[in-house]
């Protein structure tokens, strides 16, 4: 006879076998049933190989295509579009279960009229997908190829017809300026700006050709790079007067090295009560809003953007300086360690030379202002010679009426310093 105890030990083993057996069978029997087919599993055409996909949706035709990594719309007009939306397509094809085949399906009772369809590939192989009508239990119909219906998941629909293909399109209103941008002009009621790069940086052409605040400039490139869409509002308007796009209040013009020019035009405000504004690139027939902080941030006096340096010359290339008024003219000679005057009577400080020059090509000016320079008012000029003896600029200099210094190299622009750098000028104005 077994004792008690051992009788429930054994009655708990063999319970313990029997649940261990049943959960083993439930195991293989949800494996077998995860492992399933799908949609595009049969075919020789690889997601990573996909370049080119064709959506039909609603009856309206579209076609994107991949060039290296970037993916474009062609069809019903050229904009660029976002990858890794793209890549959801794709991975939303490629991922739709198959549950099985529908054996005699009538095509007009699925709605496999050909409507809604999507064709994938890869330049030498294809594949397509007609989009049949949705039922229950997350279960849709589809035609691959031509051969008989199928059930699958809805994965696909999703994607490709329910979701607004407006949101798979790149938001940003200047892609890619940052990396290969070289000329940027801005109009607003007849007021021009124009930068363009060179071998020495940003500079600019209008409304005055002078030198650019190249840090200041590479800030704003980096918020025209930054600009986006708020909305995508209405694909080939037919009339442009309601978004006041026919006649445009300002654009904003992008250039980059292989000379393709891109035009933002600003239209009206989209609702009273708001500064947000429709805009459209020229030549691409869509109508899209943009935040007016992110519109107006294209749009800064062009004082902003110059630089508020005496000179552009660097203070190592200098080898003589010539300071003239209307008494005199002095040539101090760059020496070891002091300043030297060449051919001249005075006494002068190298310390205090050292400001003058530092005061004509470094010292940042309190405010710039575009303008006429007040001959009547110079006090002197600064002429900066290299090691060539040859000039290399030369910095007039003037009083304005409140006192302050006024520095200008010949480009109309009045670089305003406080009324004690006056001091550096006064010898020799005495």
């Amino acid at each position: 006879m077994i004792p008690k105890r051992e009788f429930i030990l054994l009655l708990l083993i063999s319970i313990a076998t029997v649940i261990t057996a049943v959960v083993m069978y439930q195991g293989k029997g949800q494996q077998q049933d995860s492992v399933r087919k799908t949609l595009l599993q049969s075919s020789s055409l690889m997601p990573s190989t996909v370049n080119s996909i064709h959506l039909t949706k609603d009856g309206e035709a579209f076609t994107f295509v991949k060039e290296g990594n970037a993916w474009s719309q062609v069809q019903p007009f050229a904009m660029l579009l976002d990858a890794a939306s793209m890549q959801g397509l794709i991975d939303a094809a490629f991922g739709t279960v198959l549950f099985g085949t529908v054996d005699g399906g009538d095509a007009e009772l699925l709605t496999l009229d050909g409507l809604n369809a999507i064709e994938f590939s890869d330049g030498s192989t294809s594949v397509s997908i007609v989009l049949g009508r949705k039922t229950l239990g997350g279960r849709a119909y589809a035609q691959v190829d031509g051969a008989s219906p199928t059930v699958i998941g809805q994965q696909l629909h999703s994607f490709a017809i329910d979701m607004d293909h407006k949101y798979w399109r790149d938001a940003r209103v200047f892609p890619d300026f940052a990396v290969d941008g070289e000329r940027m002009v801005r109009e607003v009621g007849g007021d021009r700006l124009v930068l363009e790069q060179g071998d020495e940086g940003w500079r600019l052409r209008e409304p005055v050709a002078t030198r650019a605040n190249q840090y200041l400039v590479q800030e704003w490139i980096g918020q025209i790079a930054g600009a986006r869409a708020s909305a995508f509002v209405a694909d080939e308007p037919e009339n442009l007067e309601l978004f006041g796009l026919r006649h445009p209040q300002a654009s904003f013009s992008t250039t980059n090295r292989a000379g393709v020019e891109r035009t933002l035009l600003v239209g009206s405000r989209i609702a009273a009560g708001t500064q947000d504004r429709y805009v459209m690139i020229e030549g691409q027939p869509m109508a899209f809003a943009m935040k007016w902080d992110v519109l107006s941030q294209l749009f800064p006096r062009a004082e902003l953007l110059i630089d508020p340096t005496g000179s552009g010359v660097s203070k190592f290339d200098v080898k003589q300086m010539i300071v003239r008024t209307d008494a005199d003219e002095w040539t101090f000679e760059k020496g070891i360690d002091a300043w030297n005057l060449v051919g001249g009577e005075g006494v002068f400080d190298s310390a205090q030379l050292d400001s003058l020059l530092n005061l004509a090509i470094d010292a940042q000016a309190l405010s710039v202002g575009i303008s006429n320079y007040p001959d009547e008012s110079e006090v002197a000029t600064v002429t900066l010679v290299g090691y060539d003896f040859m000039p290399m600029d030369t910095v007039r200099v003037a009083k304005s009426e409140e006192g302050k210094l006024i520095l200008e190299n010949g480009d109309n622009v009045l670089r305003m310093h406080a009324e004690d750098t006056l001091d550096l000028i006064q010898p020799f104005i005495r």
